[in-house]
């Protein structure tokens, strides 16, 4: 069975959404798959870093692992320093985002997460 490229895990919107409401600047690349197989789902963009950084996510449901393409991608993206993360939950989101708590890492009272 051949991969289903643009086809969104079930969790996508839901973890999207997670990470806009941290104040991340959040780009949905899960429909790029048919001309940049391996590609993340999603760029993310963390101003509040020491260094702002652009953040590589793959996400997945449950106990899905990476494609070949996805596991080349990432590869490549650390070789060259990059952050890589693969998120499931919301709580991925919020850890590897340095958000702690309903007020954020930064004491921000709107993210309702």
């Amino acid at each position: 069975m051949g991969v289903k490229y643009g086809r969104r895990d079930a969790n996508h919107s839901e973890i999207r959404d997670a990470a806009e409401r941290t104040g991340a600047g959040v780009f949905d690349t899960a429909g790029a798959g048919p001309m940049c197989p391996g590609l993340p789902d999603l760029l993310v963009l963390v101003p509040w870093a020491p260094i702002p950084d652009v953040r590589a996510v793959e996400i997945k449901v449950g106990n899905a692992k990476l494609t070949p393409a996805e596991a080349a991608f990432k590869d490549k993206w650390e070789r060259y320093g990059g952050i890589y993360h693969i998120w499931r939950t919301v709580d991925d989101v919020l850890r590897d985002l340095g958000i702690n708590g309903p007020k954020g890492r930064r004491g921000c009272k709107t993210t309702g997460l």
